[in-house]
């Protein structure tokens, strides 16, 4: 697994760190990348960029409702070998507070990481079009929710 971690603001945060991810996730397959700081211009703030995610429902520019992370996973590797990449979005501390930084940790790390073992390499991917396994964690309110789909 390799992990890329971008500078942070000091009013920015994320749902989790390196250290919490690793202790969850472990060494799994050296080809899975996890991105800290997101992936173009939906990493930053999502509050802000909300409304313009394709995989989000309107209403979530709301400060209450943002994407936390998200996940894909491919049923065979690229072009560079990678056979997929989470991504941690950066959080305004304002919206993100320390006890749901623990409450993430604690109940949603653990059943990240098992949608992450139930689908690499799953037969399931094979028999879709694309063969891609997506994933989000929103925070809406003072819940979490995942919303997946697979193509």
């Amino acid at each position: 697994m390799s992990i890329k971690v971008r500078g942070l603001n000091p009013d920015e945060t994320f749902c989790c760190s390196k250290k919490d991810f690793l202790k969850v996730f472990g060494s799994v397959d050296e080809a899975f990348t996890v991105y800290f700081g997101g992936l173009g211009i939906y990493s930053r703030d999502e509050v802000k960029n909300g409304d313009k995610r394709p995989c989000v429902r309107k209403g979530y520019n709301d400060p209450s409702h943002y994407i936390l992370m998200g996940m894909i996973l491919e049923k065979e590797a690229d072009r560079r070998g990678h056979i997929g990449f989470a991504s941690i979005n950066i959080l305004k501390k304002a919206y993100y507070s320390e006890e749901r930084r623990q409450r993430f940790v604690k109940e949603m790390l653990p059943k990240i990481y098992e949608l992450y073992k139930k689908y690499r390499g799953n037969k399931i991917l094979e028999e879709t079009e694309y063969g891609r396994y997506n994933m989000s964690v929103a925070m809406v309110g003072d819940k979490f929710v995942i919303e997946e789909s697979i193509t």
